[in-house]
């Protein structure tokens, strides 16, 4: 069975918790960008599975997979995930608020969430040392990859 992933659920959670965090979670000194956005996809998934079945979790600070933490096992875990949030990959042209940008380069890895769109300019909310909102853009030092979040699989 496949549910609607709320959109404004995970964009309002991202904006509300751009700047301070939220204690329930553990705060992560490697992988903390792909941390907060799967809390974004958590909010947004609205409780409609079981996490401990599905690959991706956290239920607390010791009992969460890796696919919560790591940039390229969260994207390749929404491409084939069984359960819970999934998505597709699409283009910079089809991007919309809610969608997942995965930045690569040869010196790091990130992940965030787009949560504004104003003509031509992307912003996004993702996690390094510091919450940020940054604008996407085009740089030939980066590996770009965009998700849009289809739905939840129960």
């Amino acid at each position: 069975m496949v549910f609607k992933f709320n959109l404004v659920k995970a964009v309002s959670y991202a904006n509300n918790y751009a700047e301070k965090g939220n204690p329930f979670f553990k705060k992560f000194s490697c992988g903390e960008d792909c941390n907060f956005v799967s809390q974004c996809l958590l909010a947004g998934s609205e409780n409609v599975f079981d996490k401990r079945k599905d690959g991706w979790f956290y239920e607390n600070e010791k009992s969460f997979s890796s696919s919560w933490i790591d940039q390229t096992e969260l994207f390749q875990h929404l491409l084939i995930a069984p359960k819970g949030p999934f998505g597709r990959v699409v283009s910079e042209g089809n991007l919309m608020v809610g969608d997942l940008v995965f930045l690569t380069s040869e010196m790091q890895k990130s992940v965030g969430i787009v949560t504004k769109m104003d003509g031509d300019e992307i912003f996004f909310v993702v996690k390094d040392k510091n919450f940020e909102v940054k604008k996407l853009l085009k740089s030939e030092n980066f590996d770009a990859k965009y998700l849009h979040i289809l739905g939840v699989k129960k």
